[in-house]
């Protein structure tokens, strides 16, 4: 249940009875299929204040998994709006940060990402390496809980 919202530079006449007008400088757009749209990185920080923190995580993890997104735009995004007052930025801001960490491989499926957050929730002194790397497969990743 999403209303049409349209981004647009400021200073341009246009209002929309259809939609909700957005004026801002320095948003990212692209276009896909004829169609200028913003960016994935663009798009998770227009709606990081208003879904749920799985919901954001996951919109995240996705398009980077996929190879659509790379951390490198979130954090270009995360320094663009660092300073400002914008809605959401402290939401991002972990995930971001959790992903540029050298090693953090997201997770190919969300099964795979339910699985991460009960294993989040294990007692601290209990060590889970999540994408080791096994002897006979080194391509492929797995999870595996170490003693």
């Amino acid at each position: 249940d999403l209303d049409t919202e349209l981004a647009a530079p400021p200073g341009t006449s246009s209002r929309g009875k259809l939609a909700t007008i957005h004026r801002e400088a320095g948003f990212l757009a692209t276009v896909v299929d004829g169609i200028t749209v913003t960016t994935i990185a663009q798009t998770l920080f227009d709606i990081a204040s208003r879904v749920n923190m799985w919901r954001l995580e996951r919109a995240i993890d996705d398009p980077l998994a996929a190879g659509r997104l790379t951390v490198a735009e979130l954090e270009e995004r995360l320094t663009f709006y660092e300073g400002s007052r914008r809605h959401g930025l402290a939401r991002i801001r972990p995930f971001i940060v959790e992903r540029a960490a050298e090693g953090y491989v997201p997770p190919e499926s969300e099964l795979e990402a339910r699985l991460f957050a009960v294993l989040d929730r294990l007692p601290s002194g209990i060590e889970v390496v999540r994408q080791p790397a096994w002897p006979w497969r080194p391509s492929r990743r797995r999870w595996a809980r170490t003693p």
